[in-house]
């Protein structure tokens, strides 16, 4: 399976999920006609339905889907999502709307142009038309209730559901990189997409310097438009036979559980699926403490360093520090399984209850 971002996980497991406790969910897709409509992991009997892709067809689409199956609950899922069934449950009844949330809102309009983000805060503001809002961190509630002023009874936080039975059959197949090949105890991970949210140069920059003391190895799993700026930045401090971007790859949880520990260095985030993915395989991490999502999965350092965002002194104290007396690996295992697929489902399904949408 193809290495996605945190809400393809949650779609996939939550509908199963569901499906197992015994709703009967489909998953609608805004996709092209040329798209193939194949989602790995999702069960059998949960129907895939498509919906066009652009403005008006998507919208058309959904529209045609509620006439001619009405449903008793829509859970949407990530900004274009919310916005479209936002859209089209003003002319037709969508069953209870449940909006879910992923990012940190408002870094996230920071990041936007200033029409942009004008636009996607009006639209924001039309979620409190739900019936109930889930985010998947504390962090993103009090971002929702402090800076977009929605009540907080309105929200529900329901982390995300990554950890299952498979993950450590997942961890004990082979991979497809010399590095990990050789038995050696020495190579430092990060995963996640190419782009400026992940700050892949303040971990080069730090490796460049912890290079320097320790046998150590960087590989970051990911893809993106950063690539040749991060190549260059590997190429200037003559890291090349120490700094590898392979790519993605089919199974990173082969990769996470050979690697020495796992170090995240995003400015911001909605949750951080990955932390928990190597804890769920025994893996250390090393995060940044930024908004929001890693410090409630560490709670605050219990279970791994948290650092400053962009304090690159703190985050090479923090990798040696691990590199020479990380948490040990049963622990991790064990603080995974709060975000077990099984515990958060049932979390999911009380909440619908509470709701009274059965």
């Amino acid at each position: 399976m193809k290495y996605f971002g945190g809400i393809h996980p949650w779609v996939i497991n939550f509908a199963n999920g569901l499906s197992r406790l015994g709703y009967r969910v489909a998953l609608i897709v805004s996709a092209r006609k040329t798209t193939k409509l194949a989602v790995p992991g999702l069960d059998s009997d949960i129907h895939i339905h498509r919906i066009g892709f652009h403005g008006f067809s998507a919208l058309w689409g959904l529209y045609s889907y509620y006439r001619a199956h009405p449903v008793d609950i829509t859970i949407s899922a990530g900004y274009r999502y919310n916005r479209l069934i936002g859209k089209v449950s003003r002319f037709i009844n969508t069953g209870k709307w449940i909006v879910s949330i992923h990012e940190n809102l408002t870094k996230a309009l920071a990041s936007l142009r200033p029409a942009k983000a004008t636009k996607r805060d009006r639209e924001i503001q039309g979620y409190c038309r739900a019936d109930g809002i889930i985010t998947v961190s504390e962090g993103l509630k009090i971002d929702l209730v402090e800076k977009f002023l929605f009540a907080p009874e309105q929200i529900k936080v329901i982390y995300n559901p990554l950890v299952k039975s498979d993950n450590q059959a997942l961890a004990q197949q082979e991979v497809d990189h010399p590095w990990f090949l050789d038995g050696a105890d020495n190579i430092i991970l990060g995963i996640g997409r190419l782009e400026d949210q992940k700050n892949w140069p303040l971990l080069i920059s730090a490796f460049s310097k912890f290079a320097n003391k320790y046998d150590a190895r960087l590989v970051i799993l990911g893809e993106g438009k950063n690539r040749e700026l991060l190549q260059k930045q590997i190429n200037l401090f003559k890291l090349e036979g120490r700094v590898q971007l392979p790519g993605f790859v089919a199974n990173p949880y082969a990769y996470i559980a050979r690697a020495r520990c796992l170090v995240m260095t995003s400015d911001w985030e909605g949750f951080g699926n990955v932390l928990v993915e190597a804890m769920s395989v025994g893996t250390p991490v090393i995060s940044t403490d930024c908004p929001s999502g890693p410090g409630e999965i560490l709670e605050k350092g219990k279970w791994g360093e948290l650092v400053p965002p962009g304090d690159e002194p703190n985050l090479l104290n923090a990798m040696e520090k691990t590199w020479l007396n990380p948490v040990a690996s049963d622990e991790l295992v064990r603080r995974a399984q709060d975000f077990s697929v099984d515990k958060q489902v049932q979390v999911l399904d009380g909440y619908l209850r509470e709701l009274d949408v059965l």
